[in-house]
């Protein structure tokens, strides 16, 4: 049975390489605001994301929603 290797084009594998490398430190600094408490980032949770009160420390990020 024959082996199938395809090669990648140098330009292919860096183009990779770079997408991925920003999908990480994207990924990166999102979870060091959060867990820095930065308040501009707890105010921008929304409700379907996991409650501050799951890290250490957290406090309530949800707005406070009206009674109206």
């Amino acid at each position: 049975m024959e082996s199938a290797i395809q090669t990648v084009s140098k330009t292919s594998l860096w183009v990779g390489r770079i997408i991925s490398t920003l999908v990480v430190l994207f990924l990166l600094f999102d979870a060091v605001g959060k867990l820095m408490k930065i308040a501009p980032v707890l105010q921008a949770f929304t409700p379907d994301s996991p409650p501050a009160s799951r890290f250490p420390s957290g406090r309530s990020c949800s707005p406070a929603r009206s009674s109206t």
